[in-house]
C-alpha cells in the first residue's frame, strides 16, 4: 500500500485536526468524512474535498478507505472502533479509548478478528515538553522515578456531550486520562489507586469538579494527580522525584527543570525538546503502522491501561477505598 485512505467518523474539532494532521503527511489522504451534523460534515469534507456521510456505516462500506480516525463523543468510541473492525479498516482512536475496561477489551477483541491495527491517541506523552522528560528519566540520568506529583486544574467548564456524564465519563477520562497515561509511560505499571473528589453544588455539569488521585506502582514509586476545572488560578505543572535527581516543569509557561545532588540545576532550553508536534508524530506513528508494519509509539494496550487506572480511580472515590488495578 503505497497511500492511505483514511477517513474520519466525527467532524468535531479534535476529529478535524487528526484528519488534517493526517491529509498533511506525505501518503496520506483523508477521503471520506461523516458525522450527523450537516454543517460538520460539508465542512470537512470542502476542507479534504472528501466525500460526505451522514451515517458513519455506510462509509465504513466504501472499499476505498484504508483506515479511520474516530473523533465521535467517548461513549460511542468502543461501538464505532468494533463497526470499523468488521469492516476490515484500520483504527486510530482518539483519547479515552472507551469508558470501561470492558469496551477497551471488545475493542481489542474486534480489532484482532477483523486482522487490522488499532491505535489510541494518548498524545500528552509525545508533546515535545513530556516527551523530553520522559527522555531525561529513561536515560536514568537522575536514577529510577520514586514520586510524581502533577497538577492540571483550570477553571470554566464544557459544553454539548462534554458537559454530560452519560456521554463524557468524568473529568478523568475527559482530560486527566492524558496525565495518568504520562505518569504511567514514567513510572510503570501501577498497582492500586485512592481517589477523592467531589462537585460544586448547583453545578450545571453532572460530574465532579475536582479529583485527587494518589498511585502505589509496582514500582515501588507513587504518585499523585490533582485534576480540577473549578479553579480561578489555573496551572498545569508537575515535579518528579526521582533516585538521583528530580525533574520539575511548568507546561503553562515552559518550563523544564532538572538537578541532582550536588551539582547546579539545569534549564532544558526548548530548542533540546523534540521537535515533532505530538499529534503529528501519533499519527505519522499510525500512518507508518498501517503501511510498513513499523510498531506503533502508543499501543492499544496503553489505552486501555489509561483506562484500567481511571475505572480503578473513581471506584476508590465511589467506596472510599484503594482499589487495585485490573
Amino acid at each position: 500500500m503505497s497511500e492511505l485512505k483514511a477517513a474520519l467518523i466525527g467532524c468535531g474539532g479534535m476529529g478535524t485536526h487528526l484528519a488534517r494532521t493526517l491529509h498533511g503527511i506525505e501518503r496520506g489522504r483523508i477521503a471520506a468524512v461523516a458525522d450527523a451534523s450537516p454543517e460538520a460534515r460539508e465542512k470537512a469534507a470542502a476542507e479534504f474535498g472528501a466525500t460526505g456521510y451522514g451515517d458513519y456505516r455506510g462509509l465504513l462500506a466504501n472499499e476505498d478507505i484504508g483506515a479511520v480516525l474516530v473523533g465521535v463523543p467517548n461513549h460511542l468510541h468502543r461501538e464505532v472502533a468494533e463497526a470499523a473492525a468488521a469492516a476490515g479498516k484500520h483504527i486510530f482512536c482518539e483519547k479515552p479509548m472507551a469508558l470501561t475496561v470492558a469496551d477497551c477489551d471488545r475493542m481489542i477483541a474486534a480489532a484482532e478478528a477483523g486482522g487490522v491495527k488499532l491505535m489510541v491517541g494518548q498524545v500528552l506523552r509525545l508533546i515535545p515538553l513530556f516527551a523530553k522528560i520522559r527522555e531525561i528519566v529513561s536515560s536514568g540520568l537522575v536514577g529510577e522515578p520514586a514520586c510524581l506529583a502533577i497538577t492540571r486544574i483550570h477553571g470554566g467548564g464544557f459544553s454539548g456531550w462534554r458537559s454530560r456524564k452519560e456521554t463524557v465519563g468524568g473529568l478523568l477520562f475527559e482530560v486527566s486520562v492524558h496525565e495518568l497515561d504520562f505518569m504511567r509511560s514514567v513510572a510503570g505499571e501501577v498497582a492500586s489507586v485512592y481517589a477523592v473528589s467531589r462537585q460544586n453544588p448547583g453545578d450545571v455539569l453532572d460530574y465532579e469538579d475536582t479529583i485527587l488521585v494518589n498511585l502505589k506502582f509496582k514500582s515501588g514509586a507513587v504518585g499523585h494527580l490533582y485534576a480540577s476545572r473549578a479553579v480561578e488560578i489555573g496551572s498545569t505543572d508537575g515535579i518528579i522525584q526521582c533516585a538521583g535527581g528530580t525533574v520539575a516543569y511548568n507546561w503553562g509557561t515552559g518550563l523544564l527543570d532538572y538537578k541532582r545532588p550536588g551539582e547546579e540545576k539545569v534549564t532544558v532550553d526548548p530548542s533540546e525538546w523534540p521537535q515533532e508536534d505530538g499529534v503529528h508524530r501519533e499519527i505519522r506513528s499510525f500512518l507508518e503502522w498501517v503501511l510498513d508494519g513499523t510498531p506503533p509509539i502508543v499501543t492499544a494496550l496503553d489505552g486501555r491501561a489509561a483506562i484500567a487506572i481511571v475505572e480503578a480511580a473513581y471506584q476508590s472515590a465511589a467506596t472510599g477505598r484503594a482499589v487495585e488495578v485490573g
